[in-house]
């Protein structure tokens, strides 16, 4: 992309004059019915109005156009990206006390580490044995893949605490 693509795509990702992670793209105007207006100021006074969407328009436009540029971008860097496979096991407990497996598998990018979730299963606390196996079997499976297993108690489930989220408004 060119600088000045740049600059039009940050500008697209502003929002009240701070960088956006997203934009949301709103453009609008109140016109009435050319019969509808009975004097001269007023037909100049919408005719200006008009001009103003008019460009707004074409300026959103022009930023959709660099915005489809850098998506045509990040879609070759994401279909050309050299990627491996993961799987994981990880132990969750809720604020309710429940605990849950997951195994997840995962695409990760080698390039920036981004991970891509491919599949999930979900096992209860009393199905412990039941994750461990069908992790170890899709370890077994698919040689070569990178396995993570984090199963292990914190240490303050261990004395019976539970964490307790503080909010600072």
């Amino acid at each position: 992309m060119t600088t000045e693509q740049l600059i039009t795509l940050k500008n697209l990702f502003t929002h009240y004059g701070s960088p956006a992670r997203e934009a949301d793209i709103r453009i609008s105007g109140y016109l009435l019915h050319p019969e509808d207006l009975d004097t001269t100021v007023r037909v100049k006074d919408y005719d200006q109005a008009a001009e103003r969407i008019i460009q707004e328009l074409e300026k959103k436009i022009q930023q959709l156009k660099v915005y489809r540029i850098a998506l045509a971008e990040r879609y070759n860097y994401l279909a050309t990206a050299p990627t491996i496979p993961v799987v994981r096991l990880t132990r969750k407990k809720t604020y309710e006390g429940r605990v849950y497996y997951n195994l997840i598998t995962y695409n990760r990018n080698l390039l920036d580490g981004q991970e891509v979730k491919t599949s999930a299963t979900s096992y209860t606390g009393k199905e412990r044995h039941k994750a461990i196996a069908a992790y170890k079997e899709y370890v077994k499976a698919h040689p070569g893949i990178t396995a993570e297993m984090d199963i292990e108690k914190r240490s303050w489930e261990r004395w019976g605490c539970r964490l307790i989220p503080i909010f600072n408004p």
